[in-house]
């Protein structure tokens, strides 16, 4: 469990020096040390089950450890505004789907982005899209059952089958109404 926070909090890290869990004026072999100890502890190898998310943190600290080592460090400049948001937007997406990507437009480039705005309506249809196949759902498992019935359902009883198409053919209406 503690080593599933670890790789949430590698992945949600503003800037490399986050990353490894150091200060910005730490020296080279601070640097080396936590990169040592962060990686034995979010290595993915070390995750059963397994935990997908640990693969990108364990690149993401050896991309960090590569470039605060040679020198590069985060340099501020212009983009790392960008950078930033670009993180924050991951973990808003994971945690509020693309309501939180449309929030970290706003923030970023401004409340008028038409970008925006296509999230906006692109996270809508979603809603309506889980909103439907929640209302589908026993449909889709009753369509299940009557396909597993006819099966089952041997070729001489004509009529059993003929009742299970009707019942098929049924649900199958029922479910493009609720399409319309």
């Amino acid at each position: 469990m503690q080593r599933t926070r670890l790789v949430d909090i590698i992945l949600c890290a503003p800037d490399y020096y986050a990353v490894l869990g150091v200060s910005k004026d730490a020296t080279p072999d601070e640097l080396r040390r936590a990169y040592v100890q962060r990686s034995r502890q979010c290595h993915p190898d070390k995750f059963v089950p397994v935990y997908a998310p640990a693969t990108e943190a364990f690149q993401l600290l050896s991309e960090a450890y590569n470039a605060l080592s040679d020198g590069e460090g985060l340099q501020k400049g212009p983009g790392d505004k960008f950078d930033e948001a670009l993180q924050r937007t991951f973990h808003e997406i994971k945690q509020d789907g693309l309501e939180g990507l449309a929030r970290v437009l706003r923030q970023s480039v401004g409340p008028n982005t038409c970008l925006a705005d296509a999230f906006d309506r692109l996270n809508e249809m979603m809603h309506l899209t889980r909103e439907f196949l929640h209302e589908a759902e026993s449909d889709l498992k009753q369509l299940h059952a009557l396909q597993q019935m006819l099966y089952v359902t041997p070729y001489y009883n004509v009529l059993g089958r003929m009742r299970l198409y009707k019942a098929i053919l049924q649900t199958v209406f029922n479910l493009s109404k609720r399409i319309m």
